[in-house]
């Protein structure tokens, strides 16, 4: 009678429990429901009263725009006025043609000037705005509308069995009927909670015990782990170290002493380009003194050879004339002198020769001046000097582009090296995490449990728990089955393996050593405790009937008879059991039979009634 209680005490609070979410869940929704379609009804009455500003404002818009045109229409009704509007002095009349106006048409007395219409403008553009921006929260305010009343209509539609009419005062109704439902249900979920403690007291003080053992192992199993992951950071370390001195050749691998070999770099790269910049300064100072002197000399050797020559063709010239004429004498010469004005053209040429001579003289001493005191220059010698500055800024040049490249690739490595030391970190950090939950999800752990066999062993608990009633009724309290913690050798998984706890003598051992009439005792109970806790979970199934085939035959009398007892506290609770035997004191227990004869025509089947 008290593992009967307990049982329904269980199942009544698993029923309470999942009718109390469901009530809950209804009390939500209806407290949602109402929110909802108070929303909406203030949503409605604010459309309304928006519905009047719009129909005002475009009453309005439209007023506005019909003064416009009409003014519109009135000016262009009187040609004359309108074409008079347009004309300008000295333009063409449209009408006649003509380029003067003595007397254009005048604005008729009702039409409006420029500025009233100007105003009537403004005054319907103000208007149409208005009623542009009414008109786009008109559909704004219609879609949000539209949304609301959707929305209510999708949750009247899940609670229309709570809710017979969509209103407020109904919605009301059934809020309340739903919170007095949920009060009752957490009284009676309060009163089976308090008698679930007093059976869960016993059960508490022996967890209490196994879970001093449990955390004595845990605290042993924590040791091993960090003593364990030491060991693996250590091996981590040395691997990175290896791999570094592998990559790249340094002489340390210290930060600081790579960031004074970088500045060391750098500041040999300054030295070298100031040395290159001097070179250059000196390389550019003697060629443009070679170029100088070069165009000094070139430009004096080329009048001097002007000059010869002009001197030459004028001596060749006089000659020729000389002899050309045959002159007798000077005096026969002179007497053919050409005319004043060809004379005066001659000396003007002359004079101008002169001129260009007395220049050239006093650039010559200009130049001789200038040149007094200095050597003339070994060009030869400086074009050598030339070449051999040119090759030293050569590989001068070149040495500086070498510890650019230097500079360069030292400063990527760094870059890269702490590029690789952050992504490290940071990758290090992942896997530490997502390894640790990987290894615990697929049982890599100290206790050899993956998820799935923790979940199992979770449900395996609850058909423990109705198991052992059933078990404990048929071995006369003697056996209780319990779920081992011990760890699976050989990389086997753990969590699901069982044991009995002997109450006689205080004993923990394997399912394996019960005999094969214990074994059906703690088998039948593991089936009748499993359908237990699927009926539970199952959320209103109702496993009805249940076949027990065989297995009896390995009972003796008692056992017999104990689990005949358990069967019949089974059929008690309204189950229809169907049992397969041949043992014959099992059959004198059953009132209703299926027999089934073997003859040489086949087999028969009746049904035997006692």
């Amino acid at each position: 009678e008290k593992t009967k209680n307990e049982r329904d005490i269980t199942n009544e609070r698993l029923e309470k429990r999942n009718h109390l979410e469901k009530v809950q869940q209804h009390s939500q929704s209806l407290e949602r429901l109402w929110k909802e379609l108070k929303k909406l009804n203030r949503m409605r009455s604010d459309y309304q009263a928006f519905t009047k500003e719009f129909r005002d404002v475009k009453a309005s818009q439209a007023q506005a725009k019909k003064a416009y045109e009409d003014a519109l229409e009135e000016i262009r009704s009187h040609h004359a006025y309108t074409l008079s509007l347009s004309l300008s002095q000295g333009s063409a009349c449209p009408v006649c043609g003509s380029p003067n106006h003595p007397q254009p048409a005048q604005k008729p007395a009702h039409i409006l000037d420029e500025s009233e219409l100007e105003r009537l403008k403004a005054a319907y553009q103000t208007e149409d705005q208005a009623f542009q921006r009414v008109q786009e929260k008109a559909v704004q305010v219609k879609s949000e509308g539209e949304t609301q009343r959707q929305l209510t209509e999708a949750l009247y539609e899940d609670l229309r069995n709570l809710v017979k009419v969509m209103e407020e005062t109904a919605i009301k109704e059934a809020y309340t009927q739903v919170n007095e439902e949920i009060s009752t249900l957490k009284n009676r979920i309060s009163a089976l909670d308090q008698e679930a403690e007093i059976i869960q007291t016993s059960v508490n003080k022996m967890q209490a015990i196994e879970s001093k053992l449990e955390s004595l192992l845990q605290e042993s199993e924590k040791a091993k782990q960090v003593y364990y992951e030491k060991q693996q950071e250590q091996t981590r370390l040395e691997t990175k170290e290896q791999s570094f001195r592998e990559n790249y050749s340094f002489s340390t691998t210290d930060s600081d002493e790579l960031n004074n070999l970088v500045k060391k770099a750098e500041n040999e790269f300054v030295k070298e380009a100031e040395y290159w910049e001097q070179i250059q300064n000196q390389y550019s100072k003697v060629r443009d003194e070679y170029h100088s002197s070069k165009v000094t000399e070139e430009e004096a050797e080329k009048y001097k050879k002007h000059v010869e020559s002009a001197a030459r063709q004028q001596k060749e010239k006089f000659k020729q004339t000389f002899d050309q004429f045959k002159f007798s004498s000077e005096k026969a010469y002179r007497d053919a002198l050409l005319p004043d004005q060809v004379i005066n053209d001659k000396q003007l040429e002359i004079d101008q020769y002169n001129q260009k001579k007395a220049i050239v003289t006093e650039r010559m001493a200009y130049l001789q001046e200038k040149l007094k005191d200095k050597e003339r220059p070994d060009l030869v010698g400086l074009q050598s000097k030339w070449e051999e500055f040119k090759l030293l800024l050569k590989e001068q040049q070149q040495k500086v582009n070498e510890l650019h490249l230097s500079v360069k690739q030292n400063k990527e490595v760094y870059a890269s090296l702490v590029h690789l030391v952050q992504e490290q970190g940071e990758l290090a950090k992942q896997y530490y995490d997502i390894a640790e939950l990987a290894q615990l999800a697929k049982g890599d752990n100290h206790l050899r449990l993956s998820l799935e066999r923790y979940v199992l062993a979770a449900f395996l608990d609850e058909i423990l728990v109705q198991a052992n009633i059933r078990l404990d009724q048929m071995t006369d309290h003697r056996y209780q089955l319990v779920r081992s913690d011990e760890v699976a050798k050989r990389g086997a998984q753990s969590g699901l393996d069982l044991e009995v706890l002997d109450h006689h003598t205080g004993q923990q051992r394997s399912v394996r050593t019960l005999s094969g009439g214990e074994g059906f005792k703690a088998s039948l109970s593991l089936a009748l405790g499993m359908a237990d806790v699927v009926q539970s979970h199952a959320g209103g199934v109702q496993l009805d009937t249940l076949f027990i085939d065989e297995g009896f035959g390995t009972l003796d009398e008692i056992s017999l008879e104990q689990a005949i007892e358990c069967l019949r506290g089974l059929q008690d609770g309204n189950r229809m059991l169907g049992i397969i035997s041949h043992v014959p004191q099992l059959k004198e227990e059953i009132p209703a039979k299926l027999q089934i004869e073997t003859g040489q025509d086949g087999s028969r089947v009746k049904f035997v009634f006692q």
